[in-house]
């Protein structure tokens, strides 16, 4: 009896329990969207825009609720970057110039020094081209200095002897020819010797021999070509009388003679030594 009074004292309680706890539920339930509805407002000014009624290119306006994408103006997804294989990489590498430097610059160094080789024999050529001609000149000079001083010294028969001995060569021994005839005959004997010389050479080792001297008894015609000749002394050296004779097969035919000469021929002597040779 006692146990059924005290649950009627409690059922009051309980209800009200029950609804408590029903509203708090329902709250939960329905007041966030009941908030997200109402309007919030702000202070300050504020602006409405109209985002549907946007235009979307060429005239045209978006629907409600439609997406609308500007084709000029999509982007393209990013492709995958290839993978370049190592073979590639080193085929495209820079070709490197090191080693065609060097060869460059080794070969500038070779011109170059061919360049100074070349100058300095042309050099040598030239010295020696002067130091010939010098040697040239001055037998010449000495040559015409002799023979002015035979045209202005009266000529005797001890004279003419002196003479031929200072020019290398001796005239006829049969005869005495007369003075104008004898100087014509000098000048020729000089030009001579003269002439067989510049076709005269002989080995570099003999010319260290300055003893070596050798004659040659010449037989000319009034034309110049040699009819005959021979040894009236040799040097003694072989090598040296065969240049000697080489050089006469060399000069000949010689000069002819002078107009003044009335001769169809004459015999004189050459004295061959390695004095008279300029060096």
């Amino acid at each position: 009896m006692n146990h059924d009074t005290d649950i009627i004292k409690w059922q009051p309680m309980i209800g009200i329990s029950l609804g408590l706890h029903l509203g708090v539920l329902v709250l939960m339930i329905f007041l966030p969207g009941f908030l997200s509805l109402s309007p919030r407002v702000l202070p300050g000014t504020v602006y409405q825009v109209d985002l549907v009624s946007l235009s979307v290119g060429n005239g045209q306006k978006a629907k409600g609720g439609q997406t609308v994408y500007d084709k000029n103006k999509v982007l393209k997804p990013d492709l995958p970057a290839k993978r370049v294989s190592e073979d590639k990489i080193r085929a495209e590498e820079p070709i490197k110039i090191a080693k065609l430097t060097t060869i460059i610059k080794a070969e500038k160094e070779h011109d170059a020094s061919s360049s100074e080789l070349i100058k300095e024999a042309i050099t040598k050529i030239e010295k020696e081209a002067r130091t010939a001609k010098q040697a040239k000149q001055e037998e010449d000079r000495q040559i015409e200095e002799a023979i002015a001083g035979l045209k202005n010294k009266p000529i005797t028969g001890s004279d003419s002897g002196a003479a031929q001995a200072n020019a290398g060569v001796s005239g006829n021994p049969g005869g005495t020819p007369a003075a104008g005839s004898s100087l014509a005959m000098q000048i020729y004997q000089s030009e001579v010797e003269r002439w067989i010389f510049s076709k005269w050479s002989y080995p570099v080792a003999l010319s260290n021999q300055k003893d070596l001297a050798a004659v040659v008894e010449l037989l000319v015609r009034a034309n110049g070509s040699i009819e005959k000749s021979s040894f009236v002394k040799r040097s003694g050296n072989p090598v040296f009388d065969a240049s000697v004779l080489k050089a006469i097969e060399r000069a000949n035919p010689l000069p002819p003679f002078p107009e003044g000469l009335r001769k169809s021929n004459d015999e004189f002597e050459i004295n061959f030594d390695l004095t008279k040779v300029p060096q």
